[in-house]
């Protein structure tokens, strides 16, 4: 029970700090487990675990892929950390929407994340940027507020509506909003 609690804690974005805890057997009794009930319990939560943590509804799950040991989405996660931060280097506000739990959030000082699951920010406060807890179809910023934005591994996730673009575009200070 307390390995599902810890991979649940940490799949939604919280931080987990180790306790120490001494344990101490009982000295007469046995345990009132059938084992065989007990094995197919432990292994059906396992499955569980295994298949929330590998999956993108893990808050750190953006991070990890990074350091991928498929090495396809490595090699994807890293170009498109580089490219990204290459060409968002340069600018003073970077905004950042969809920024979910990625390093590139880390990358550029003063970047601000924006994205729409909660526990992916919950996550992304390690990188100590400001994060904002909103949505690409209304964006709670005043206009021209951002001298980059990037919008990366977002759009086709979002119906295909013109409104999206036109709130990054008002949102941009060089599309002259």
């Amino acid at each position: 029970m307390l390995e599902e609690i810890l991979i649940r804690a940490l799949a939604a974005g919280y931080r987990i700090h180790e306790v120490p805890f001494k344990y101490r057997a009982r000295v007469a009794g046995h345990s009132h487990a059938r084992l065989f009930k007990f094995a197919l319990s432990y292994l059906r939560t396992f499955l569980a675990m295994w298949r929330l943590r590998n999956s993108i509804a893990a808050a750190d799950y953006d991070a990890r892929a990074y350091d991928s040991v498929i090495p396809l989405q490595r090699y994807w996660q890293r170009g498109r950390y580089k490219a990204i931060t290459r060409l968002a280097g340069g600018f003073a506000q970077v905004l950042d929407v969809g920024c979910g739990s990625s390093r590139i959030l880390g990358a550029i000082p003063g970047m601000v994340g924006l994205d729409i699951q909660l526990h992916k920010l919950r996550y992304s406060r390690r990188y100590g940027n400001q994060l904002v807890h909103g949505s690409i179809f209304e964006l709670p910023f005043a206009d021209g507020s951002f001298d980059c934005i990037i919008c990366s591994e977002v759009v086709e996730h979002i119906p295909a509506q013109e409104k999206p673009f036109d709130e990054l575009t008002v949102c941009s200070r060089l599309a002259g909003g």
